[in-house]
């Protein structure tokens, strides 16, 4: 989640690490949600927070960076599946406006990878959210000829 993604990038920090590009994502796990409480395993607001720390930290280890925005999932398919927490498609689409919004205000370049995965259609997972092998070789060529046309 994002809180262990900031957590992470603190700690290359203070190892000293400095890289030309930084590939980011986070959001899935944050949108957790107890089936009980209903509660997200990060609430909207920790994230929208923990997004802006993300990017401070990121900036100091890359002067690039580049946003990946979270997959689509399927209620019917990842509730049915996981029963320790539920996912939501309209959780997905609130954190990916929050990030969004975030990556703009900050000049951050977006791949969209949640339309692109959406376009794909219904029989892309192998449970509740993982992907097929051919879903994951597309995935891997929609981001590599992203971070090409980015980067050049």
């Amino acid at each position: 989640d994002s809180a262990r993604v900031l957590g992470y990038l603190c700690w290359r920090q203070a190892q000293g690490c400095q890289w030309e590009c930084l590939l980011m994502n986070c959001g899935l796990h944050d949108l957790k949600t107890d089936p009980v409480t209903l509660a997200h395993q990060v609430p909207l607001e920790a994230y929208e927070r923990n997004l802006k720390h993300i990017l401070t930290a990121g900036l100091a280890l890359a002067p690039r960076l580049v946003w990946v925005r979270t997959t689509p999932v399927v209620d019917a398919i990842h509730n049915s599946i996981q029963k320790e927490f539920h996912r939501f498609a309209a959780d997905v689409e609130r954190y990916n406006a929050v990030a969004d919004r975030s990556m703009a205000a900050s000049g951050i370049p977006t791949i969209d990878l949640f339309t692109f995965t959406r376009n794909l259609g219904p029989d892309v997972y192998t449970d509740h959210v993982h992907f097929t092998e051919p879903v994951r070789q597309l995935h891997a060529a929609f981001i590599a000829g992203c971070l090409a046309a980015l980067l050049t």
